[in-house]
């Protein structure tokens, strides 16, 4: 067994053919291998940057290739194998360093080969707009178009590109009064068409707005109104999470292409508008500090933890990552006063981190704005995925929501789990439930296409819904912050988001499910049915999906 890379990508000179192919061409192809590797090493704790080559990225090896051979052999149309070198330094390389290296002759191996494949290609004569373009003549849409649409208007929506100018939270009248008990939702408001896969919803503070990470597009709706406010382009992979800043002025979004960005609706240069925070994998999720919107938390395929840190008016940088985790992360979730970080991650283990909200951005000082307090490994959870953490407003709970169709509420005092909520299937994918702000209703989507309700303080489940105009796994439910809403989304092409609204005279969207509690001490493989109080023809379906 070997491990090796696979990048599968193709890269077009826009040239003729013929300048490659003369017998006299003296035309060399370099190829840079180069890595973002972390900063900490061997030391989990280790906060002291990049080393002292340079910061970010570093070559580890680099090869060359003569199109036409000196024996007039000319590699084009096959397979080439190409053997690796070592370079000279690994920091500030260029195509100048490459080519003495390459004219000296002194080389030194590197233990593997590249492949690769010239070939001649056929261009479309007038090819449509894409986001890089890959001839002379071709248009390109996606990051020049981001300035556009948020310093001018929206050619999709037909609105503001800004958040400014539209009703405040104080200005809209919610159907839940402040403090009062949530109720859960019934009717069907909006179908908000979003054109692709979207894994995350998540409402404003302010309840104006919604974003959805639909595929690499971030779409923000105003939900009073069900109208498309602004698309952000700027992805290029899918779009893992979706987070405000508690003043609603920046969002910020984890994704596939192996960045998280900072989406600024207040700033006045259109340059400032996003700022990409690069990471060397997947980003599967980022969070603001509560209190400080001036310090980010990601969680990274590569297992690392990186904190970033602004001052007034500035760019993020990186200030501080930590090795702890052993699987990718990905769940973050702060305690309410922000002074506390509960991070999960693929191998089930909960780490605690002491936030300090006032440490300096000097990393050469050694200031640290996450401290390692615990290590939490349940045993029913330990070697399953956590796909999410929730602190219950009462402050002395979470809810962690696992891979395995469970969520189990946790003391997080003691670490002992007070009630298991079952009844959804999960096993697969990345699904994300929510609390509702009150504390009483836990929520969450399934695989089953269904939307599944229980009673935070019994465990009971309470409601399900089984016929919503959706395909594929619902993917995320989130509660908007003062009203009796919801949004939720699917995991499938061209399925809506659906926001749902609670209406006492309306008939409810779905058929409720009771079913008795499973305490704590119960066991965790349930082979009976006499624990279900009401069982239906629908129940058996759903409790044979789950437990089979």
């Amino acid at each position: 067994r070997s491990l090796y890379c696979r990048w599968e990508e193709e890269i077009i000179f826009n040239e003729d053919i013929e300048h490659f192919q003369k017998n006299d061409s003296q035309a060399i192809m370099f190829f840079q291998l180069m890595d973002f590797p972390s900063s900490t090493g061997n030391n989990q704790n280790n906060t002291s940057g990049f080393g002292k080559e340079g910061k970010g990225w570093t070559t580890f090896a680099w090869a060359f290739l003569k199109v036409v051979g000196a024996n007039g052999h000319k590699n084009i149309g096959q397979r080439l194998r190409l053997q690796l070198w070592r370079p000279m330094k690994s920091a500030n390389i260029g195509l100048n360093e490459l080519y003495s290296w390459w004219s000296s002759g002194s080389r030194i191996h590197y233990p593997s080969t590249l492949y690769v494949t010239l070939r001649p290609v056929t261009l479309q004569e007038d090819p449509p707009p894409a986001l890089r373009s890959t001839i002379a003549t071709q248009a390109e849409q996606g990051g020049a178009q981001l300035t556009h649409l948020l310093d001018q208007s929206s050619s999709i929506a037909g609105s503001k590109t800004t958040l400014s100018g539209h009703p405040d939270r104080t200005s809209v009248e919610w159907d839940r009064k402040p403090n009062q008990s949530c109720k859960i939702p019934n009717r069907i408001k909006h179908h908000l068409s979003v054109d692709s896969d979207c894994l995350v919803v998540k409402f404003s503070h302010n309840g104006i707005y919604l974003a959805c990470g639909a595929h690499k597009d971030v779409l923000i709706y105003n939900i009073l109104s069900g109208e498309l406010l602004i698309t952000l382009n700027g992805h290029f992979g899918l779009i893992y999470d979706v987070t405000w800043s508690e003043n609603d002025n920046l969002l910020l979004t984890a994704s596939a292409d192996s960045t998280a960005r900072v989406w600024n609706f207040e700033a006045n240069d259109s340059n400032n508008k996003s700022q990409i925070l690069a990471h060397p994998s997947y980003v599967y999720v980022a969070r603001f500090v509560p209190g400080k919107s001036r310090i980010i938390v990601t969680g990274c395929y590569d297992h690392v933890l990186r904190v970033w840190s602004s001052k007034k008016g500035e760019s993020y940088i990186l200030f501080q990552e930590i090795t702890n985790h052993l699987g990718f992360i990905s769940a973050l979730c702060f305690s309410y006063d922000g002074n506390v970080l509960y991070s999960g991650d693929k191998q089930g283990v909960i780490l605690i981190w002491n936030v300090d909200k006032e440490a300096k951005t000097d990393k050469k000082k050694g200031y640290k704005t996450l401290s390692l307090v615990n290590e939490i490994k349940l045993n029913e959870v330990v070697g399953t995925t956590i796909n999410a953490l929730d602190a219950h407003p009462s402050g002395h709970r979470l809810l962690v929501h696992t891979r395995d169709s469970q969520m189990r509420f946790v003391n997080h005092n003691y670490w002992t789990i007070t009630h298991r909520l079952r009844g959804f299937l999960n096993v697969r994918e990345q699904i994300r439930g929510c609390m509702s702000p009150c504390g009483q209703w836990v929520l969450t989507g399934s695989e089953d296409q269904g939307v599944y309700v229980w009673n935070a303080d019994s465990g009971e489940m309470v409601s399900a819904f089984m016929d919503l105009p959706l395909d594929g796994t619902t993917s995320c439910v989130d509660f908007h912050p003062h009203g009796n809403i919801i949004a939720i989304s699917s995991y499938s092409h061209q399925a809506p988001v659906l926001i749902l609204s609670f209406d006492e005279t309306s008939t409810p969207v779905n058929t409720s499910i009771p079913r008795a509690v499973l305490p704590a001490s119960s066991a965790s493989n349930v082979q009976s049915t006499s624990r279900i109080t009401k069982f239906t023809k629908q129940d058996c379906q759903i409790y044979y999906q789950v437990y089979r």
